[in-house]
């Protein structure tokens, strides 16, 4: 049996207030308000899981998932099983009896919008603005995604978690989480530091 997966992109900008008044005038259905996002990553004691590409983890935010992703052949794609869980707490307690350890806390406030078959996930880290554009196909991500204005090549095949990573490289960072908190005493031009650009270079097509 084939595991599901998803196809995605990230474009980093500069900034997400006009994004959503975009969203709305290609009547795009807003999903999910702004919220946001805890994760806990996982991981064995030797690194198991980091080594090999994939990811186990654990979100709460307006409902609490368990999660496990691997990259998969075809470029942008990355196959996932998700299931909902009623608690994030207890999952993370059966984790670590598992065997399992906390490797890393990770944060993002999102807001999600549904444009045909396509999700647009506005989404800001503590190191800056993305929007992550998920659909069922490479062609239709990037027709849709060039509509709203967004430059294909500004675009990252990269996660967040890689995203951060990166960056401490960079800029010299010594922390250990991903959060608001961790980074309040920091003001870092992430896409300076990363070789990035503001995807965001001309308005919407609505023809």
């Amino acid at each position: 049996m084939q595991t599901p997966g998803e196809i995605e992109i990230k474009f980093p900008v500069s900034e997400l207030a006009d994004l959503s008044a975009t969203l709305q005038e290609f009547d795009a259905r807003n999903l999910a308000p702004r919220h946001l996002e805890r994760n806990w990553r996982f991981d064995t004691p030797d690194g198991e899981l980091t080594h090999s590409g994939r990811v186990l983890r654990v979100r709460q935010a307006q409902r609490a998932t368990l999660t496990y992703k691997e990259r998969a052949e075809q470029r942008l794609t990355r196959r996932e099983i998700e299931i909902d869980i009623s608690s994030s707490d207890r999952a993370t307690q059966l984790l670590e009896a598992l065997g399992y350890h906390t490797i890393l806390i990770y944060e993002k406030y999102r807001q999600v919008f549904q444009l045909d078959d396509v999700q647009i996930m506005l989404d800001a880290l503590p190191f800056g603005f993305f929007v992550e554009v998920e659909g069922p196909d490479e062609p239709t991500i990037r027709d849709t995604a060039e509509r709203l204005g967004f430059e294909w090549e500004a675009g990252v095949d990269l996660s967040y978690m890689e995203i951060f990573e990166r960056l401490k490289d960079a800029a010299g960072l010594d922390l250990p989480n991903l959060t608001f908190s961790d980074f309040e005493d920091y003001n870092l031009d992430t896409m300076a530091l990363l070789g990035l650009r503001d995807a965001l270079t001309k308005a919407g097509n609505t023809d």
